[in-house]
């Protein structure tokens, strides 16, 4: 169960669900956002969600770089 808490709580899952919710309740909400900020917001959350896959895939599973 901690496991799974843990892995709703990660910055992928969060910055995906912020994103999906930004775009998917847009006109729900009355944030009246162009397609042009739509776009931006669906491509900033897919590099960061990219960049940070790519770190985790990089530190081979380690949770911190501090040499303490």
């Amino acid at each position: 169960m901690k496991k799974l808490i843990g892995k709703l709580g990660g910055r992928k899952w969060l910055i995906s669900l912020v994103s999906v919710l930004l775009v998917g309740l847009n006109r729900v909400i009355g944030l009246d956002l162009s397609e042009t900020a739509i776009a931006s917001i669906a491509g900033i959350a897919a590099a960061l969600v990219l960049g940070q896959g790519f770190a985790d895939g990089a530190s081979g599973g380690a949770t911190s770089t501090s040499t303490e």
